[in-house]
């Protein structure tokens, strides 16, 4: 969250699981993060949830995840936001939902 807060796109992309870095470059990624992001902080971790085999968006892979529920402001206005974590080579990684790639590739 914190890259995600300081727009560290090429910070945040380095945490992006693998199987998605497939999908989208770098350079991609950092041009669709720097058009349009709202300004958002993080607030608190309101829930922490075992979810078991989740759809990695944009491929066929479904893999163990781990839903974090955090409460962040977003304009101001606090909202609930989940993320859906996996651990990847001894590291959490964090996934793009269809839609965020779909328009990150247009």
């Amino acid at each position: 969250m914190d890259q995600f807060t300081a727009k560290e796109w090429d910070a945040q992309y380095a945490t992006l699981l693998s199987a998605q870095q497939k999908l989208i470059s770098q350079k991609q990624y950092r041009t669709c993060r720097s058009i349009s992001t709202p300004t958002i902080k993080w607030v608190k971790v309101l829930s922490v949830q075992d979810t078991g085999l989740t759809s990695v968006p944009g491929t066929k892979l479904k893999l163990p995840s781990t839903k974090v529920t955090a409460q962040v402001s977003a304009n101001g206005i606090k909202v609930p936001a989940d993320a859906h974590m996996f651990l990847e080579n001894g590291q959490w990684k964090w996934i793009m939902t269809q839609e965020n790639l779909d328009g990150c590739k247009a």
